[in-house]
């Protein structure tokens, strides 16, 4: 069965997910647009997630950049319990905000 989605955004990440993604027939590809989406029946959405967030918070970016598009769990959740966390001295949520 195919994923329902995948964010990838590093060159690493699709080596690990390539089989997966060249595989898949419905779903989503979420793919920094500076890494070349492979071959795939997917749809596939390109950003600049590092290119906003720094390469630290890409994947973090990615994941919201996702929740506006279906939000399975509500961002201010999520910013909420980032805030309590120790990543928030890491990670500039203002950024991921303002997608």
């Amino acid at each position: 069965m195919d994923p329902d989605v995948v964010i990838i955004v590093s060159k690493d990440g699709l080596e690990h997910c390539r089989a997966v993604i060249e595989h898949m027939r419905s779903g989503l590809l979420i793919i920094d647009e500076n890494i070349d989406a492979p071959v795939t029946g997917v749809e596939i959405l390109k950003h600049d997630f590092h290119g906003i967030a720094g390469a630290r918070s890409a994947a973090l970016y990615a994941l919201f950049f996702y929740l506006h598009l279906n939000p399975v769990i509500h961002v201010n959740a999520l910013v909420s319990a980032l805030g309590r966390s120790e990543i928030s001295s890491k990670v500039n949520l203002d950024v991921l905000l303002k997608l």
